[in-house]
């Protein structure tokens, strides 16, 4: 059963955004220096997404990405996790990659090389509100069908949705309404480590973010990284 419907367009839905796109940068920017650049869905279905970037600083030298929208739809979370049903999903990228601006003057042969992560935060962000689903901690989704196969132009077949390391964890979470706001981290994995959360019967995941955090691996996509798995 799916949410795609009209009736989710509401007065509480809508007051929920407004509250969330003042909120979210202001708790944010506690954090990361410089004014964000919001990239305003123009046209949007019932779920309405933006997201926040900030620019890489001397202090902080690489992309952030946080979505803003997918808790404005609480998830579907098991009984008794009704703690984390509202999130938002936070990406970093490599201080050298191309801003939007520069992407979109790209030949399409060569933005997707580069657009792809924006995508696929949007996709997963839709996905919980479009199949009635959640995304939680040790949570994984691969690229493809297959594990071998990968995002556009790209090494890595598959994100891990874990806790965010690059801020601190004050930076977590937000309230929004009297709701608590949980920030996601997002692992971009390589098929050797996708491998090895799906095939691992129990705690996969948690060993690979162990993995992660051991080798100060964040949340983000790091084209050339050494593969942990």
């Amino acid at each position: 059963m799916t949410h795609f419907s009209v009736s989710q367009r509401n007065s509480k839905v809508e007051q929920f955004e407004r509250h969330l796109i003042e909120a979210l940068p202001e708790h944010i920017g506690q954090f990361i220096d410089g004014e964000p650049t919001v990239f305003h869905e123009t046209h949007s279905d019932h779920m309405h997404l933006d997201i926040f970037m900030w620019e890489p600083t001397a202090q902080r030298p690489i992309w952030t990405m946080v979505t803003a929208g997918l808790s404005a739809h609480p998830m579907k979370v098991p009984a008794g996790a009704e703690y984390y049903e509202r999130a938002e999903l936070v990406l970093t990228l490599p201080g050298d990659w191309p801003s939007v601006s520069e992407i979109q003057r790209m030949p399409d042969s060569r933005a997707k090389r580069f657009s792809w992560p924006i995508l696929v935060m949007k996709q997963l962000a839709r996905m919980t509100y479009l199949y009635d689903t959640w995304l939680g901690y040790g949570h994984s989704t691969r690229a493809r069908r297959t594990i071998h196969q990968t995002y556009p132009k790209s090494e890595f077949s598959g994100l891990l949705i874990e806790q965010v390391l690059s801020m601190p964890p004050d930076a977590t979470t937000f309230m929004v309404e009297g709701h608590t706001v949980h920030c996601l981290g997002l692992y971009a994995l390589y098929p050797a480590e996708l491998q090895f959360i799906l095939e691992t019967p129990h705690g996969g995941a948690h060993e690979m973010m162990h993995r992660f955090e051991n080798a100060n691996v964040h949340e983000g996509i790091f084209p050339g990284r050494p593969a942990i798995a």
